[in-house]
């Protein structure tokens, strides 16, 4: 028995159709993607930026909360938390400054506070909180106000630390300062066979420093407390001292 096979040709255009239709969707869907990734790139990018600017608008306001401190004098008393800048405009953005001083200020000279600064741009903040904390003349080797009379670093002199004068230094011969060395004065009174040894370079015109007098630290002393403190005169070895009573009930000695 035989069977007769009826072999149909090929429909090349109906082929080449199809290939065209699946091709048009591979390119169409490569290019959705394609847009797809540049749109969220630019979105990563954007949304990095804006960050960047709110992270600088707390950076900014941190620096100028901590300059203000330093100008304090009392520095602030009081334990509750201030806002010391609000919605501050900058830039693109805002920021925004609380100052909360440590609980442990109360009756404490060195005083220390903790600062909370967030910048704001749209609706992306950042935050940066540090802590604070009161110089103390004990970082220094060497600080003074007035020379008085000259005081000359010489040859031997070795000073491990900071150095500062509001008045001129006096350098003789090679003395080694090996922490940085700063002066509000124009030049270095300089005597004979001048070389010193500056580890960590020096400034001259540096700013002057603010001492505390003695009513600086009455002043702070009161601000905290009610009650006076106890008053002790040492005259022992011979040494005099005169007390007055006064008629307001304090007394001059």
């Amino acid at each position: 028995m035989f069977f007769m096979l009826k072999i149909c040709p090929r429909n090349e255009s109906g082929v080449s159709l199809i290939a065209a239709i699946v091709f048009t969707i591979m390119m169409s869907t490569i290019s959705v993607v394609t847009v797809s990734l540049v749109i969220t790139d630019n979105r990563t990018s954007g949304n990095h930026i804006v960050n960047s600017q709110a992270f600088w608008l707390a950076e900014a306001g941190l620096e100028r909360a901590c300059g203000w401190l330093r100008q304090q004098d009392p520095p602030p008393g009081g334990l509750s938390p201030f806002t010391q800048y609000n919605d501050v405009a900058l830039g693109s953005g805002t920021y925004t400054v609380v100052i909360d001083p440590d609980d442990q200020n109360q009756g404490n000279y060195i005083k220390e506070y903790w600062i909370t600064s967030t910048g704001e741009v749209g609706n992306i903040q950042r935050q940066i909180q540090i802590k604070v904390k009161m110089c103390t003349f004990g970082k220094y080797t060497y600080c003074t106000d007035s020379e008085g009379g000259t005081i000359w670093f010489i040859t031997g002199d070795v000073l491990e630390g900071p150095v500062h004068s509001n008045d001129r230094i006096s350098i003789y011969e090679s003395p080694t300062f090996l922490g940085r060395v700063t002066s509000a004065a124009s030049s270095f009174r300089k005597g004979g066979n001048y070389n010193p040894t500056f580890k960590e370079g020096y400034q001259l015109n540096a700013p002057r420093i603010d001492f505390p007098t003695l009513q600086d630290v009455f002043d702070n002393y009161w601000e905290m407390n009610s009650d006076p403190p106890p008053l002790t005169i040492d005259a022992r070895f011979g040494r005099d001292c005169n007390i007055q009573f006064n008629a307001d009930g304090t007394i001059t000695f």
